[in-house]
């Protein structure tokens, strides 16, 4: 059986120089899951174009400070929608676009994580942002349906020998919903096929600094659902259910921390090579304040 699967960040793009080749494309704003990122891309390609004054580009679009776009890019500065649609307009944006980009605006400023995910889902009724960014849409599914990461492990295991329709019946699924579950497993790089047998690939998965935040909110909030609900389903000879309440400080709070770490760590390699398993298990640990006493 595989370890667990952890969301991880891409290392940082090599930057080239401003006068590259990529740099005289037009940016396009479905590719970006950052507006700021898309402006200074844009303000770059029209200076490129010779298009872009500060001072004039203020005044076409109504902003009082000709300072105001560098300060929205330095991230001093945060958009409404209003200002969105009027440098939807100084860009020359269709009317599709404009709406995408005071979508991702909602999106990078919601001010909590459940919002940030009803911005995101919005963000997906987008067609061309669909087909642009279906690996980040799969992703996204992945760490919001604990049922795609059981399959991914299922996969790992003397399961993945039973027929497609045995497996969705093992699973509790339709034919055609195993279907898509493996075919967003094998988007991931988590699956695949060969002689109609699908099986598990050990991949981590790669998020973006932007989703990474809202992936792991969407998972834990999804698997702590599951515990909340084997407290009644799963038999007490099956489960377990170990907690404590204590004081801490932050320094003693950190070190706890880093040990929870190694914990989780030491039990994957020590348990995870399992030869002959019967069941599947989610292993958590959650620590999180009560009271606030300073």
């Amino acid at each position: 059986m595989s370890s667990p699967i952890i969301p991880t960040t891409p290392e940082p793009p090599v930057l080239e120089s401003p006068r590259s080749r990529e740099s005289q494309i037009r940016p396009n704003v479905f590719d970006f899951l950052n507006y700021r990122d898309f402006i200074r891309q844009m303000v770059e390609y029209l200076r490129l174009q010779n298009r872009y004054s500060i001072r004039k580009f203020a005044k076409q679009v109504g902003f009082r400070s000709h300072s105001f776009v560098k300060m929205i890019v330095d991230g001093q500065r945060a958009l409404t929608e209003a200002t969105s649609r009027k440098i939807a307009v100084g860009f020359e944006m269709s009317k599709p676009e404009s709406d995408f980009l005071v979508a991702l605006v909602n999106f990078n400023d919601a001010p909590s994580l459940s919002e940030r995910d009803a911005a995101y889902r919005k963000l997906k009724l987008f067609l061309n942002y669909q087909k642009l960014k279906r690996l980040e849409s799969n992703q996204y599914e992945y760490f919001s349906n604990p049922g795609l990461v059981l399959l991914h492990e299922a996969l790992g295991t003397e399961l993945s020998n039973l027929s497609l329709d045995s497996l969705a019946n093992r699973l509790r699924l339709s034919r055609r919903e195993l279907e898509s579950r493996l075919m967003i497993l094998k988007g991931l790089g988590l699956a695949d096929e060969k002689d109609g047998k699908w099986f598990q690939v050990e991949s981590a998965v790669e998020t973006s600094p932007e989703m990474r935040s809202l992936f792991a909110r969407n998972f834990h909030q999804q698997m702590l659902n599951q515990a909340s609900q084997a407290l009644d389903s799963v038999p007490v000879e099956e489960r377990s259910y170990q907690s404590v309440t204590i004081p801490l400080s932050q320094k003693t709070f950190d070190e706890l921390n880093q040990f929870m770490t190694r914990v989780m760590r030491e039990a994957n390699a020590l348990y995870s090579q399992d030869e002959n398993p019967d069941k599947i298990y989610h292993l958590s640990l959650q620590m999180f304040p009560l009271l606030k006493i300073k």
